[in-house]
Formats: structure tokens, C-alpha cells, sequence
């Protein structure tokens, strides 16, 4: 995506609040339309929220202007407008937007629940659960959170079935602008495995976990036997600029560390990245991959070579306000297989939308999202094999989110 943003404050009185009504649109695809419209965004939100919106969209290492207020559809032509730049995407989001249209809104085989709700206190509950028709496992987790905004600490809590729970506490721009210092953990019972994690996405992580097990053995005499086994611990690195995002991480191993490290770098548009990563114990590159791809407001196009051998490429144009067309294409040198598939979505309206989406292997994705009312979004997908259509074999999905 191209890494501008256009915040433009409209010359008049405060609004509501004391805020100044402002229009804020992303310059990146699928955001903007072909003739520079912006695309249906929030009517008033805080400055985590929009945050949290262009999060959702992918976009990262951007900075929010403080006590920002967006009232969309308040702004008048001829306003003043300021810019300010964004980081390129992690190379792992390269591509994001037309990996969305394949991706999102399909839940093939599965029957799906998620529900949050949130109490007078702030603390947010999101509790899922899923079947799978094909083997009928049934799947749920529970997750809480707390947010003590004044400190900017983060709790979170989350269960599932397999019985592995998860715990993190987070600080956010306390100690310096944009720094967040995180801890995180999980913990599988009967397993006796527990990781845990120090992180910070400004600029250094670090992780460390470790495993435990006792075990009892009944076979001439009892004996209690404990077994302590060390996993690899992880130092990570992230930098942001403007015009480039660098991304380091380091498994410490005693054996030898594992280095991943990965950059992308934005020049009008352009978008150019590299990934590679280092088994030092065998002294051997395991991954050496490579990107590149172009972006404007409403097309995108993005090419990768991944270790010589694997060839792909991702095309995403947002062809007017309510249709998004995606196009991917692989093909891998030593079986000389090709992948291709063509998607799509279409807004019906503001509270609807379709989905489809058809490969070479003759499957077609279909999906349709109602939002029933506010809170309350019904999702059925299906797939179809078109070369057994007579025999089955077919797909379908249902999911159903809650929000209150």
C-alpha cells in the first residue's frame, strides 16, 4: 500500500465535544476509490478507534494525531489538509488485501459462533465456538480483557478446548512514545508445557520458554521422575520509517540460533521486499525470499519468488465503492503445479455483501453476510466441487457473530 495519510480539518467550530469535525481517509487500496472518494468509515470515533480501524485494514507503523476526531461526512471542500507518513507493511502483509477477498468471510464445514460482550467496568469477554462437520470436533475458547487505560496496561485471559491457557500483560506508551512492553504465556495441563513471552513491538521482543513434566512410574517401584527441558528463547526487532520497515528476530539456542530477518522498502508507490532466514547449527539458509509489488489507491499489484523455486503473484483492484476484484496465481518449479483463482465482493448495501471466488481445480466459493441488526451479523458460505458435482462432496458454512 502507499504509506500516506490525509487528515484534513475543516475550518469551523468545534463540533461535539470540543472536536474538531475532520474527514480521514487512507491512501492505500481499497480505501480510496478510483475517482479519490473515500470509502464508508465510522460516523464519530476516538483516537483508538481509529487505530484500531486502520489496523483492521492492515496498515501499520502509522502515528494518530492526538485528541483526533473523525466525523465523517462533516467536512466541506476547500479544507486545509495536512499529511503525515506511514511505515511500509511487515513483508508478511504484503499482498493483504487481495489474500482478504480469498480469505475472509468463508467458513467451509464449520458451524460458527463467536460472542463479545463487555461490562460497565471495561472488562470485554469474547467467547467462539465452532463444530467441524467433517470429523464433528467441536472447538471453543474464552478470552477476557481489561484495559487500565490511565497506566496503559492490557490484561488478557484466554481457555480453549484443548485445554491450553494463555495469559498477557501489556504497557503501552508509558515508558517512551510508541513503546509497548508485553508478557505473555501459555500453559497446557496435561502436557505440562508453559512458554512464556516478553515482547515489545516498538522495537526489541524476547521470548523464553520451558518445560516440565513429572512423571510416575509403576513398573517395579514408585518413582517420581522430573524432566526439565529447555525450548528457544527469541530476541525480535522491528523498525519503522517512512520509507522503510525492518524486521530481525533471533531464536537463542544452544545448539545454534535460528535468524529470520525481513525488510520492505517504499519508493513512490513501489513496494520491495526481502526475507531470509539462517539455521546457524546447520549453517544453512532455510528461506530465502523475495517481493515485489506496486500500489495505488485503488490497485495493487504484488510478485514474489520464495527460494527459487516458487513463483506467485497477487493482483487486488477496487474497481468502484461497492466491488473489490482479486486475482492469485502460483506455480512451483519442482512439481509443476499451478494454482490460479479468481475473487470477488460485492456491498449490496451497508449491512450486506457477497462474496465469490473459483480455482483451477474447479471449486467455487460462495458466501453471503447480512448484518440482521447491530450487533447481530449472520455469514453463510458454501463450496462447490465443480468436477464431483453429482456426487457430493460439497461444503457448506455457517457463522453467526454476536456483539453487545
Amino acid at each position: 500500500m502507499v504509506p500516506v495519510m490525509w487528515a484534513r480539518e475543516a475550518r469551523r467550530s468545534p463540533g461535539e465535544g470540543g472536536c474538531m469535525p475532520v474527514r480521514l481517509s487512507v491512501l492505500s487500496c481499497g480505501v480510496l476509490g478510483a475517482s479519490g472518494s473515500p470509502r464508508a468509515i465510522p460516523a464519530r470515533v476516538d483516537t483508538k478507534s481509529v487505530s484500531d480501524w486502520l489496523a483492521g485494514l492492515g496498515v501499520v507503523g502509522y502515528e494518530v494525531p492526538g485528541g483526533l476526531q473523525l466525523a465523517s461526512g462533516r467536512s466541506r471542500p476547500g479544507l486545509a489538509s495536512k499529511s503525515f507518513l506511514m511505515a511500509p507493511p511487515a513483508y508478511a502483509d504484503l499482498g493483504k488485501q487481495a489474500r482478504d477477498v480469498f480469505n475472509k468471510g468463508y467458513h467451509f464445514g464449520l458451524w460458527k459462533l463467536d460472542v463479545k460482550t463487555k461490562t460497565n467496568s471495561g472488562v470485554e469477554f469474547n467467547t467462539s465456538g465452532s463444530s467441524n462437520q467433517d470429523n464433528g470436533k467441536v472447538f471453543g475458547s474464552l478470552e477476557t480483557k481489561y484495559k487500565v487505560k490511565e497506566y496503559g496496561l492490557n490484561f488478557s485471559e484466554k481457555w480453549n478446548t484443548d485445554n491450553t491457557l494463555t495469559s498477557e500483560v501489556s504497557v503501552e506508551n508509558q515508558l517512551v512514545k510508541g513503546l509497548k512492553l508485553s508478557f505473555d504465556g501459555s500453559f497446557a495441563p496435561q502436557t505440562g508445557y508453559d512458554s512464556s513471552t516478553i515482547s515489545s513491538n516498538y522495537a526489541i521482543k524476547f521470548g523464553y520458554a520451558v518445560s516440565y513434566k513429572f512423571r510416575r512410574k509403576t513398573d517395579n517401584a514408585n518413582v517420581l521422575t522430573l524432566s526439565y527441558r529447555s525450548k528457544t528463547g527469541r530476541f525480535k526487532t522491528a523498525y519503522s520509517h517512512d520509507k522503510v520497515r525492518v524486521d530481525a528476530d533471533v531464536n537463542v539456542d544452544l545448539a545454534g540460533p535460528l535468524v529470520n530477518a525481513s525488510g520492505v522498502f517504499n519508493y513512490q508507490g513501489w513496494l520491495a521486499g526481502y526475507q531470509v532466514a539462517f539455521d546457524s547449527q546447520k549453517s544453512k539458509v532455510t528461506a530465502n525470499n523475495f517481493a515485489l509489488g506496486y500500489s495505488t489507491g485503488d490497485f495493487v499489484l504484488h510478485t514474489n519468488v520464495n527460494d527459487g523455486r516458487e513463483f506467485g503473484g497477487l493482483i487486488y483492484q477496487r474497481c468502484n465503492d461497492r466491488l473489490e476484484t482479486a486475482v492469485q496465481l502460483s506455480w512451483a518449479s519442482g512439481s509443476n503445479a499451478t494454482k490460479f483463482g479468481l475473487g470477488a465482493k460485492y456491498d449490496l448495501d451497508k449491512d450486506a455483501c457477497v462474496r465469490a471466488k473459483v480455482n483451477n481445480q474447479s471449486q467455487i466459493g460462495l458466501g453471503y453476510q447480512q448484518k440482521l441488526r447491530d450487533g447481530v451479523t449472520l455469514t453463510l458460505s458454501t463450496m462447490i466441487d465443480g468436477k464431483s458435482f453429482n456426487t457430493g462432496g460439497h461444503k457448506i458454512g455457517v457463522a453467526l457473530e454476536l456483539e453487545a
